[in-house]
């Protein structure tokens, strides 16, 4: 029997999720399992860990200057490197030259990334895209990722790069991520393959009824055990960090 529900009053099938199984069953390791000095955020030694563990590996990706695509959450390089301003202002070659929080790591390129994990472990990549200017970031992406051998989804705050996948790349596993900023309704109409919401926010009842319409939860950043068992409660799976000893889905 084909599970149905009612959507802007018409009967909707739910179809399967396109998610990668394991971005549903298992934790997902935020910016990689970072783990201090030897292991920054975002970096190779933090994805190199998740992989050793089994993780998925959540990730950030801004453009740069050049049209290159950095592994990167900041939108500043203040806080993770010795230098400052905006990461979008440098380029590819300048990356080598920067050292994330003191180490010898550097800030990687989304091919480095994808060269190195090799279909290892699913990506869970977030666009970190300008509020109301999307194209050449997404169009960047499904360039890198077009014939990447591996599982992978993308996510982003931006209700405008969701719908630029939805028109220009539908074949693309596409999630919204929001805390609250995008309303349940706008959510719907972006047709999105899952929804990312921040923990802090769950339970309510508008995200209760996405998730029943079919849609996969995931709960972010996860950071305890109290917080782990809340997102099992609330949530299809969870985003964490700082908290190494998760488990999959019972």
């Amino acid at each position: 029997m084909t599970d149905t529900t009612e959507r802007n009053g018409h009967q909707h099938i739910l179809e399967p999720s396109r998610l990668p199984s394991k971005l549903l069953t298992m934790p997902i390791a935020h910016r990689g399992l970072h783990c201090g000095p030897e292991a920054p955020e975002n970096s190779m030694p933090a994805f190199a860990l998740a992989i050793e563990h089994g993780y998925p590996i959540e990730l950030d990706v801004h453009l740069l200057a050049d049209g290159g695509l950095a592994v990167f959450h900041d939108l500043t390089l203040d806080r993770m490197t010795s230098a400052s301003g905006p990461i979008t202002n440098i380029t590819s070659d300048q990356l080598g030259g920067l050292r994330l929080q003191g180490t010898e790591s550097v800030i990687p390129t989304l091919q480095d990334v994808l060269d190195f994990v090799s279909g290892r472990t699913p990506l869970l990549i977030e666009l970190k895209t300008n509020a109301f200017r999307v194209g050449d970031l997404e169009g960047a992406v499904v360039s890198a990722v077009r014939r990447y051998d591996g599982e992978f989804a993308i996510q982003s705050f931006n209700p405008l790069t969701v719908a630029w996948f939805r028109n220009e790349a539908p074949g693309f596993c596409r999630g919204q991520l929001s805390g609250g900023e995008v309303a349940a309704g706008a959510i719907r109409n972006l047709e999105p393959d899952f929804v990312a919401y921040a923990l802090s926010g769950l339970p309510n009842a508008e995200v209760s009824k996405i998730r029943s319409s079919g849609l996969p939860i995931l709960a972010w950043t996860i950071k305890s055990e109290d917080e782990q068992r809340k997102a099992r409660q609330v949530a299809d799976n969870l985003i964490f960090e700082g908290y190494p000893h998760m488990k999959p889905q019972a």
